[in-house]
């Protein structure tokens, strides 16, 4: 006997619904979400790429915009710093004239008061010299120790000290500070 083949037609368009073909529809469907989903993620990178480079473009306007400025006000900010550093000076002249004023003012007022007679006072820019007689050496001494507390004062020197017929005959050097100016 003769086997005969079975053939079978199926004419109802109906698939026959295997695991196979579940699997592969769900495959599809999955692949097409994540593929969409992936172009979101793409698109909106894209987007946050555009929206930072037109920051940046901003900011380098901004900055080109602060740097005019900062050079437009150059001229003003060195004029500034030039007025600036005269007042300063000027601050430490006053300081050092108003010092050596106050040296001068009690070596005047010793004179004046008779603490000294016969004196002979040579003043320059950076010395003060000063001889004559005094009643005791008490006197020259109180006289140095009040001018040595003067701060303008660098060092005082006696150079002579010596009993005379009119008191104490004396002569010293008063040496000042310099200008703290770098002029």
């Amino acid at each position: 006997m003769e086997k005969k083949s079975k053939i079978s037609v199926n004419l109802s368009s109906r698939k026959q619904i295997t695991v196979g073909n579940i699997f592969l529809k769900w495959a599809f469907e999955a692949g097409r979400a994540i593929v969409i989903l992936i172009e979101l993620i793409a698109l909106s990178a894209l987007g946050y790429r555009l929206l930072v480079d037109g920051q940046i473009v901003d900011l380098h306007e901004k900055i080109d915009n602060e740097a005019a400025l900062v050079g437009f006000q150059a001229n003003d900010e060195k004029a500034f710093r030039g007025i600036h550093e005269r007042l300063e000076n000027i601050r430490i002249i006053n300081e050092e004239t108003k010092g050596k004023v106050q040296v001068m003012d009690d070596i005047l007022s010793a004179i004046n008061v008779s603490e000294f007679t016969e004196t002979s006072l040579t003043v320059n820019q950076s010395s003060v010299a000063l001889s004559g007689n005094a009643l005791s050496v008490f006197t020259v001494e109180n006289f140095v120790n009040k001018i040595q507390e003067y701060p303008q004062i660098n060092s005082i020197t006696i150079d002579e000290i010596n009993t005379s017929s009119s008191g104490i005959k004396f002569s010293l050097r008063i040496a000042l500070k310099e200008s703290q100016l770098d002029l």
